[in-house]
């Protein structure tokens, strides 16, 4: 079995992610496009020993489309929309994040989305109904390279562009009811759960992140527990699947569960790509195709991207991705209690670059205490979830038990926080970091799609050209 059989996918997004990131260099998209094909080109001949006649027509069709979608995706992102001369009219408060001093506020006016910085003192939350006046500008961009960019963050949340409001409140009519529910469950969150609990259930159901939770976190090397991902979307589907597996049609109803579970906890990019790729686990599964992890991973991605490019350039994409085709090429080399303990060392090698990149550093910590903290949290969202649940009971003993729940969290970070201190410090960026975290990806997705001795060196070599 060759790549063209099993990962057919991973020569799109290699292809894609090759044409991305040459237009990210300045490079003209209709080159952009050439290199996506080539890309491909390149990949189906190493990968296959022997091309018949229906792996030439596999391999043709991978070169068009990587050619064509690299062309059209680097097309995109260098098309700015075109601005209206004033927005004015009802709209529906999508998303909102604090921003600084300000809040940051994703309002849909008529299907376009345009991003208004207001005050605090509106109080305004997802799925109010408001009213906009303004005059739209393009997004910002950064100053210097490697500083946070506005314009692709907002970029990749579907913003069309910046309004400055000269009149915003809430209006009468319907808003969202998406936005209302999440506003709903957030306020029971904060009245009715002991504090860690509820940061934990805040991020775990809404995606929302409490500062010093955080903050802990990311000194432990295990912030991503707070960021919903495939790791969420993961258990989300695993409790599912068991509550439904003696009801007709359980496919269906663990894909309606992913993907309301999803849209609750905001869409955020880590959780749209693992919901992409367990929905085509569960489809390959249902029409009793054979099930490729680094496949269902790389379909997610190329889906993302012909929808949205700008997530290309997105962290939390970004990692998402490194992380999942991480953990698919090891569960595609091999299954062994060995290759399940190197599993979250191997992850943290994958990631580090772009986490020390982005954030300055990365805890080599992290190393050590995500071997418990992945399996410990794995057992303690769902339990939090279900004492989320008893607090709805109006019931005396009530109480007592969230706060058990409360100790029991408690006890976990005490755990975690003594396990970070075996090994202390943090990695500091540097250039070569980058090229370690690609050899240990690119090895392992090489040898997930069965090449060997010189193939394999070659895939090596070819795919660490844009990093040396």
């Amino acid at each position: 079995m060759t790549l063209l059989h099993t990962s057919p996918a991973l020569v799109l997004l290699l292809g894609w992610s090759g044409a991305l990131l040459s237009f990210s260099r300045g490079v003209h998209p209709s080159v952009c496009g050439a290199i996506g094909g080539l890309t491909a080109l390149g990949l189906s001949l190493l990968s296959a020993k022997r091309m018949d006649k229906r792996l030439a027509c596999v391999a043709s069709l991978l070169v068009v489309l990587a050619a064509l979608g690299g062309f059209f995706i680097s097309w995109r992102a260098s098309v700015e929309p075109p601005l209206p001369q004033a927005v004015e009219g009802k709209g529906v408060v999508v998303m909102e994040r604090p921003w600084g001093g300000r809040r940051a506020l994703v309002v849909d006016v008529s299907g376009e989305r345009w991003l208004v910085y207001a005050s605090p003192a509106l109080a305004l939350k997802e799925g109010d109904s408001v009213y906009l006046k303004g005059f739209p500008r393009r997004l910002s961009e950064a100053r210097e390279p490697g500083e946070f960019d506005p314009h692709l963050y907002w970029r990749a949340r579907g913003v069309s562009g910046e309004v400055l409001a000269t009149e915003l409140k809430r209006s009468g009519g319907g808003g969202s009811l998406l936005g209302w529910w999440r506003t709903r469950l957030r306020r029971f969150l904060l009245l009715r759960l002991p504090p860690r609990l509820r940061g934990y259930m805040s991020a775990a159901l809404l995606g929302v992140r409490d500062p010093e939770l955080e903050e802990r976190h990311r000194r432990w090397g295990t912030v991503h527990l707070l960021a919903v991902s495939g790791f969420h979307v993961g258990l989300v589907a695993v409790v599912f699947r068991k509550l439904f597996r003696n009801v007709p049609l359980a496919p269906a109803w663990v894909s309606a569960c992913i993907w309301f579970y999803t849209l609750m906890t905001g869409a955020a990019p880590s959780a749209l790509r693992a919901a992409l790729m367990i929905e085509a686990m569960i489809l390959a599964g249902w029409i009793g195709r054979p099930q490729s992890p680094v496949h269902s991973v790389s379909l997610a991605a190329t889906v993302l991207l012909l929808w949205r490019p700008w997530w290309f350039w997105d962290v939390g994409w970004r990692l998402s991705v490194l992380a999942a085709l991480t953990l698919a090429s090891l569960a595609s080399v091999a299954r062994t209690w060995y290759s399940a303990v190197a599993t979250s060392p191997t992850v943290w090698c994958t990631t580090a670059a772009q986490i020390a990149y982005t954030f300055g550093s990365v805890p080599l910590g992290g190393l050590i205490v995500n071997l418990v903290a992945i399996p410990a949290f794995s057992l303690l969202f769902p339990l939090g979830a279900a004492a989320s649940l008893l607090a709805l009971l109006p019931l005396p003993l009530i109480g007592w038990a969230l706060w058990g729940v409360e100790f029991v969290f408690a006890l976990c970070e005490f755990g975690l926080s003594a396990l970070s201190k075996l090994l202390p410090g943090e990695l500091v960026w540097f250039p070569q970091l980058s090229l370690v975290s690609a050899v240990t990806l690119f090895a392992l997705l090489g040898r997930a799609a069965n090449l060997s001795g010189l193939r394999w060196l070659i895939f090596l070599f070819v795919a660490l050209v844009p990093f040396v």
